[in-house]
């Protein structure tokens, strides 16, 4: 499991960096185009963080989400009727 929350470390630290790269491009007034890259940039490295976070918990993602969608259709029937 060691190796596991190394990773998740060096995830969520790209990722910090990069919403710090985004928060610099707005402040110093960047070009767009600057900008759709660093907003890309955090986007990506956020799911990816998300993921590896996934993977050091043990939880399956794609389980959960099925789960969360199953109540929300139960939910909304249950509404309806």
């Amino acid at each position: 499991m060691g190796w596991k929350k190394g990773l998740l470390a060096v995830v969520v630290a790209i990722a910090v960096g990069a919403w710090v790269c985004l928060g610099l491009s707005f402040w110093l007034g960047l070009d767009q185009e600057v900008g759709i890259f660093f907003v890309m940039a955090a986007a990506f490295t956020t799911e990816a963080a998300f993921w590896v976070l996934a993977l050091v918990l043990g939880v399956s993602v794609y389980e959960s989400r099925r789960r969360i969608w199953c109540a929300l259709v139960r939910s909304s029937r249950m509404e309806i009727e």
